[in-house]
């Protein structure tokens, strides 16, 4: 096995009045790709991708999200300034703006920065991550409903005691990587679905996304229906790829090849 030319590094970078926990990685000359994992993980989730990715020429940036491992929490966990954040921190990354590439919430995160700061974004890949538009009118589909039982259950006050145990979170999220190991982090980490994802935050605000944009979806997710998805593909105007792969939720962790050759497919399409 030919081994990656570049090592991860591990800094602190200060952006948007947080200090946030990035892997760093490929060429300093490099395109720019920021990486955002999802529920309940961090940064390492992308530990099969940034290699592939610095491989090929880009210079990656892999991040903690706000209030996640050795990422700051913000002052909301409002989708609004969640992606304030994620926009300023770009600005410290490549002023020209980034390659989005998002999983879960990173992905649901990218949507909006994407429509809301869309100087930030050259580009977005949007993996098991549905657009807020058309969430909630998807989440009536009672099919849909029954996958998305558990954004219930985490509005339970309290619940943070028992789904932050570690066993729990192996059951519920099987492939994950994750460091919480306490409630009080879980509870960090509950606030994305309490802040956004209860039935009056359910609103159509966002729009279109322009930037060119690969959707990615895995066949037997257990969370994210097909047809959620597949109206989140049609939320692009320019729409390079809708990408079905053979895998979970964690697509990108159990089907890393399929995954890696999509984007960078995609990427080369786009610098």
């Amino acid at each position: 096995m030919i081994e990656p030319a570049w090592d991860v590094a591990e800094e602190t970078i200060f952006a948007g009045g947080l200090n946030w926990r990035i892997a760093v990685a490929g060429p300093e000359s490099g395109p720019t790709v920021l990486l955002l994992h999802g529920f309940p993980e961090y940064w390492r989730t992308w530990e099969s991708q940034i290699p592939a990715l610095a491989d090929a020429g880009f210079r990656v940036y892999a991040a903690d999200l706000p209030g996640y491992g050795g990422t700051d929490e913000p002052p909301s966990y409002a989708m609004d300034e969640l992606a304030r954040c994620v926009a300023d921190l770009r600005i410290e990354l490549d002023q020209d703006g980034v390659h989005l590439i998002g999983h879960d919430w990173g992905g649901m995160i990218g949507h909006v920065v994407a429509t809301q700061h869309p100087h930030a974004v050259r580009s977005l890949v949007a993996a098991c991550a549905p657009h807020a538009d058309v969430f909630g009118g998807v989440l009536r589909d009672p099919r849909q409903l029954l996958r998305s039982w558990y954004v219930a259950l985490f509005q339970i006050p309290g619940i943070e005691h028992l789904v932050g145990k570690k066993s729990v979170i192996d059951r519920a999220s099987p492939r994950c990587v994750t460091e919480i190991d306490s409630a009080s982090e879980m509870a960090r980490a509950l606030e994305y679905y309490r802040a956004n994802l209860r039935p009056w935050k359910l609103r159509q605000r966002l729009g279109r996304v322009e930037q060119p944009g690969l959707v990615i979806h895995g066949a037997r997710d257990p969370a994210i229906g097909r047809d959620l998805m597949e109206a989140t593909a049609a939320m692009f105007d320019d729409l390079r790829g809708f990408e079905v792969i053979d895998g979970g939720h964690f697509v990108h962790r159990t089907r890393a090849a399929e995954f890696n050759g999509a984007v960078l497919d995609f990427l080369r399409s786009v610098t």
